[in-house]
């Protein structure tokens, strides 16, 4: 599977104050596996996070909700699937992307949003938080041609 990066802003050290013996762990994921809650999901990235830990004792570590960052975070996904140009419904894809993130229940895309133009082979989205993240094709109805003649 092709890999993707993250950059993270200077500001993130802000969420991360530490007291003597503490450590923060940066966990990175990807995974194929993207939780399908029914709500139409298309994803066309696999499933990358991001989080920090904070371990306090050997053992015992704690994530940290990183949210409401003033410098986004900048993800950029490897497109593993081929993206259809059309789908059911006479839905079109004109080559924009949407990113997503996990809640812990469904997929939202607040805070986040896709970059263009972005580095082919790749969708970039830029995301005020830490969590999982997906992008999937916009589609949007295809516009209709009417032609009318006069004689």
């Amino acid at each position: 599977m092709p890999s993707g990066s993250f950059a993270v802003p200077a500001s993130l050290a802000a969420h991360a104050s530490l007291d003597s013996g503490e450590v923060i762990d940066v966990l990175v994921s990807s995974s194929t596996l993207v939780p399908d809650v029914g709500d139409d999901l298309y994803p066309v990235t696999p499933l990358q996070g991001l989080l920090l830990s904070l371990a306090s004792d050997p053992g015992v570590s704690s994530v940290i909700n990183v949210t409401n960052l003033s410098d986004p975070v900048v993800i950029l996904l490897p497109l593993t699937a081929e993206v259809p140009r059309t789908r059911d419904g006479g839905l079109v894809s004109y080559g924009s992307f949407r990113c997503k993130w996990w809640t812990g229940e469904g997929w939202s895309g607040e805070g986040c949003s896709a970059d263009a133009p972005h580095p082919e082979g790749f969708v970039q989205c830029t995301c005020n938080h830490l969590t999982e993240f997906v992008a999937e094709p916009v589609y949007q109805q295809a516009a209709s041609s009417s032609s009318s003649s006069s004689s």
